[in-house]
């Protein structure tokens, strides 16, 4: 998930929609940069927008090719609205982030949110608050597909990052902010990290409109197109 997450972090709005954000994207893939669609569902009902970076929803299926079943959606409220997951395949592990904004969430499979969050966690349809920065989590569900509901609590809207993934079961190796599966990879991740092969460092404190100029104007692509 960290990979298909960071080349969508890093990816380059170019046009914009009727709602302001950009359908297309920069999505990097060993060094290979194309532009592909990015697939959308607007549910005006809801006020929700709904953006497909990997894998599918409503019927909507990204271009995006990953090496394992990935999930990927940008979800934005307008405004104070509901948002459904209806179709998350049993298989997957779902976790969301939320970007602006303050949610709740629940789903029909057993739900536990990170610790900052308000409530703590919440089992079933029990209700919990998510605020801006924090992450909420939900366990994988093992007699069907899992329903999740996230509304955001103010008219002012939330915007989420919503990531789903089958589990790997392969060994896991940590050091810092590095998930590898042994210590030799753990040691050429940091090397790579070293000579800049990560792609450019994000800034939390940046808005999107701040990120995207300082993608152009730090991009070593920058030298030879347009972006």
């Amino acid at each position: 998930l960290a990979s298909e997450a960071a080349a969508a972090a890093a990816a380059s709005p170019r046009n914009k929609d009727e709602h302001g954000l950009g359908n297309e994207d920069e999505v990097g893939d060993f060094g290979r940069v194309q532009s592909l669609p990015i697939p959308t569902v607007w549910d005006e009902t809801q006020g929700v927008y709904v953006r497909i970076l990997a894998g599918g929803y409503c019927g909507e299926v990204s271009r995006v090719k990953t090496s394992t079943d990935v999930t990927l959606l940008h979800v934005i409220f307008r405004s104070k609205g509901v948002w459904r997951m209806y179709d998350l395949p049993q298989r997957q592990t779902a976790f969301f982030y939320v970007r602006e904004g303050k949610v709740k969430a629940r789903a029909s499979a057993s739900l536990v949110s990170s610790n900052d969050a308000e409530g703590g966690g919440g089992k079933g349809d029990e209700v919990v608050v998510v605020n801006t920065h924090q992450l909420g989590y939900f366990e994988r569900r093992t007699d069907g597909a899992a329903v999740i509901e996230v509304e955001s609590c103010g008219d002012e809207g939330a915007d989420i990052l919503f990531f789903g993934g089958t589990p790997l079961r392969e060994p896991i190796a940590t050091a810092g902010s590095m998930v590898m599966n042994n210590d030799q990879e753990l040691v050429q991740a940091y090397r790579d990290l070293e000579k800049g092969m990560f792609g450019r460092e994000w800034d939390a404190s940046l808005s999107d409109s701040d990120w995207v100029q300082h993608v152009k104007t730090t991009s070593p692509l920058a030298k030879n197109r347009k972006l």
